[in-house]
Parts: structure tokens; sequence; C-alpha cells
């Protein structure tokens, strides 16, 4: 079984388990590094999607019905 591992830095204890390991750089603005973070696990759900479309190919959708349901406005 491979493993992924989102770090910041490439040093951290949890890349030398990882076989995939998608490292980001700090950023001071809050906001630039949620972006980051959401396009790191965007891209790792994709690599699991190609990798294993039988076991994560539902995934998209259940994402989507997710978004929508945290995006939705109170009624």
């Amino acid at each position: 079984v491979r493993r992924a591992a989102l770090v910041a830095p490439p040093s951290s204890a949890a890349a030398r388990h990882a076989d995939i390991l998608l490292a980001a750089q700090a950023t001071a603005h809050p906001a630039a590094g949620q972006v980051l973070v959401e396009a790191l696990i965007y891209a790792l759900v994709h690599m699991l999607i190609h990798a294993r479309p039988g076991r994560f190919g539902q995934i998209t959708q259940r994402i989507e019905t997710l978004n929508s349901e945290l995006i939705r406005p109170e009624s």
C-alpha cells in the first residue's frame, strides 16, 4: 500500500513514511495557506481517483454533495 503525506516541511516525521510527498511552503497570510492546503488535498484526491477509480470514483459526487450542503444558505 502506497502512503501519501501532506506536510509543510519535507523533513517532517510524517514524510519519512510516505511514498508520495506533497510539501508546501509556509506563508504569513492565513488565506493563502488555506488555499494552498485545499489545493494539495485536491491534488491528492485526484491522484487517488486516477490510481484506484473503483474505490475512489464516487468521491467527486460525495464532495460536491458535501459542498452544496455546506454552502446552502440557512432557511
